[in-house]
């Protein structure tokens, strides 16, 4: 069952709201004790030091290193404690909010095996996945989704010759697979819209200048035929909802190939506890409530329509 955002955000709010921002308030104000210890000190110290350089030395590396130390490990404490009742008690309802089929586990992630079946970025040497969600939809559709990242190593020579080696993310984003209940008609992508695509011959060029605006879509020649049956009118408008909702301007793969849907969605820090802004943030919420829902909302509208040409 499907609840509206806004009924499950009021409720998550009274519920979290104000413990939420007290552990926000106590993680403040720990970071606030470590700097002011780390001035203090090396204030101390310095003045110390002018006296008796010896005493300034002990001073400084035992009451420094231990109070940073104490200090470092209650903030990774409280850290920890806000960051997993935020994922529990607010990411895991606004997940069940959008279909209370779809369990959520944040420390578990999509396997890199169904990433890389998807074929949107082999090229990497790390692999790492968190904050999966996974359930049946009733209407049969199989949703996994994760946040993901990717790293490779790269290496780089100066006019020295001298050579070092660092790691560069290659993807950091949204990932998700549907299985679907039926096989559709065509293999298709679509993509965040390029002037440098605009010519390829494998282009599909659809009925909908608000479309044409923010997404490319590609299919074999063989499949043209087939894709442009499969999107309607109602599914371009709903991959229109979903850029003006979730995506803002960042980049968008999807990919239909069989019975399967795959989406990638470019972002950073999806699910986390904001550290400085109010916990409870309407719009970041709504945008990851929209984020999960409307790859599914696409999904269903595809079965939908494999329905309807099956009839027909």
């Amino acid at each position: 069952m499907k609840r509206s955002f806004t009924e499950v955000y009021n409720e998550v709010y009274a519920k979290n709201n104000d413990k939420l921002e007290s552990l926000k308030k106590d993680r403040m104000v720990k970071t606030i004790i470590f700097i002011f210890v780390i001035i203090f000190t090396i204030f101390l110290g310095f003045n110390l030091g002018k006296t008796n350089e010896g005493l300034f030395i002990l001073l400084f590396f035992l009451v420094f290193i231990e109070l940073i130390a104490f200090i470092i490990f209650a903030r990774k404490s409280t850290n920890s404690l806000y960051n997993k009742m935020y994922k529990a008690n607010v990411i895991a309802e606004i997940i069940r909010g959008v279909d209370s089929n779809l369990n959520y586990n944040p420390d578990y992630g999509i396997s890199e095996t169904n990433y890389r079946k998807s074929k949107f970025n082999l090229y990497y040497d790390i692999f790492s996945s968190e904050d999966y969600i996974c359930g049946k939809l009733e209407n049969g559709i199989s949703v996994e989704m994760s946040e993901v990242r990717t790293q490779e190593w790269q290496e780089s020579t100066d006019s020295d010759g001298n050579t070092t080696r660092s790691l560069v993310t290659t993807f950091s984003g949204f990932y998700g697979v549907l299985e679907l209940p039926t096989f559709l008609l065509a293999s298709f992508i679509i993509c965040k819209n390029s002037k440098l695509r605009e010519f390829s011959e494998t282009r599909i060029e659809l009925d909908s200048a608000e479309f044409e605006k923010r997404f490319d879509c590609f299919a074999m020649e063989l499949d043209k035929v087939k894709t442009m049956e499969l999107l309607t009118s109602d599914i371009i408008e709903k991959f229109i909802d979903f850029s003006d909702k979730a995506l803002e301007k960042k980049g968008l793969q999807f990919k239909c190939e069989g019975n399967r849907i795959y989406f990638a969605i470019i972002n950073s820090n999806t699910f986390e506890a904001p550290k400085i802004r109010r916990v409870m943030q309407f719009d970041e919420l709504y945008k990851y409530y929209n984020m999960i829902d409307y790859p599914i909302q696409i999904a269903s509208e595809f079965v939908k329509r494999m329905n309807e040409l099956n009839i027909n």
